[in-house]
């Protein structure tokens, strides 16, 4: 069964300042963003960021193991 297709989204980003918290629907959103904040900021350079993959585990397995004998060997 194949994982359903992810909505794209774009994010804007500054190297020195807050982590991207907004993820717009389209480029042209976040192009706008990037120069309002450009023009917000002077000198700061904002990137306007677009993903290529995620991963995401399904679950977590986890195992229990145990002696009969409970005394550390040293």
């Amino acid at each position: 069964m194949s994982a359903p297709k992810a909505t794209p989204f774009w994010l804007v980003w500054n190297e020195t300042g807050h982590a991207p918290r907004f993820k717009h629907t389209s480029a042209v959103s976040a192009e706008r963003e990037a120069l309002r904040l450009a023009t917000t900021y002077p000198g700061q350079t904002f990137v306007v960021l677009e993903p290529t993959f995620s991963a995401r585990s399904q679950g977590l397995e986890t195992h229990r193991y145990s002696s009969d004998d409970d005394m550390v060997p040293f």
